[in-house]
């Protein structure tokens, strides 16, 4: 019989796995890190040692690790920050940094409340880069970019707003340890299952929008 950790549109996550994932464990590992060890080395999610219970594999994951990881890679693509935000002071020692793999990029520079309109600056990676209104950008590839978003959020994971970020995460966290625990021994004939599946579903979909607003949160000013 087909376990409850091979089915459903999320799948299940092992309790064991899920508290190695609590806010102690990860205190030193990345938001993003923490999200991908998530649904990496989860057993439930990876491939099965028992062919006949076998999920497809694509390069060495399981399709719905792979599609998992694209729903968190989305988060980051989807994500532009506000037209309207603020800009720290900067200069050519201090450029305002833009994440990329690219060696050159085209970038807007948000030149309000000087001017009205959106420029754009042409960037070459590791070369600071000064735009007409006299903002300074430079371009890095997206490991140092990533290392300095989590720099910005250890020096803010503590303020009121981004503790209760991090206390949600924590929350789904173990309330999913917990709707795994609570279906451990099930199948897919058991009864009650599909409204089992329907809550971890909703709880990684928590999960997933705590991650996003943390991610926002990291965004380089």
């Amino acid at each position: 019989m087909q376990s409850l950790g091979v089915i459903g549109g999320f799948g299940a996550c092992s309790r064991a796995l899920l508290r190695r994932f609590s806010s102690t464990a990860c205190q030193d590992v990345s938001v993003k890190e923490r999200m991908r060890k998530f649904i990496l080395e989860n057993p439930h999610l990876a491939p099965s040692s028992q062919t006949s219970l076998n999920l497809p594999v694509v390069k060495g994951v399981t399709k719905m690790q792979q599609e998992l990881l694209d729903q968190i890679e989305v988060i980051d693509l989807d994500f532009k920050p506000s037209k309207i935000r603020h800009i720290r002071p900067n200069s050519k020692e201090n450029p305002l940094l833009v994440g990329s793999n690219l060696e050159r990029k085209v970038e807007t520079c948000l030149c309000y409340p000087d001017v009205h309109y959106v420029r754009s600056i042409v960037l070459y990676r590791d070369l600071p880069m000064r735009c007409q209104c006299g903002h300074w950008f430079k371009l890095i590839d997206m490991e140092r970019f990533e290392q300095e978003r989590e720099k910005r959020w250890a020096q803010i994971k503590d303020e009121p707003e981004n503790a209760k970020l991090l206390q949600d995460l924590t929350d789904s966290e173990n309330e999913l340890n917990r709707l795994m625990d609570q279906g451990k021994n099930l199948t897919k004939w058991s009864p009650g299952v599909t409204q089992l599946l329907e809550k971890m579903a909703a709880q990684w979909e928590k999960y997933k929008d705590s991650y996003a607003k943390i991610r926002h949160q990291m965004d380089l000013p």
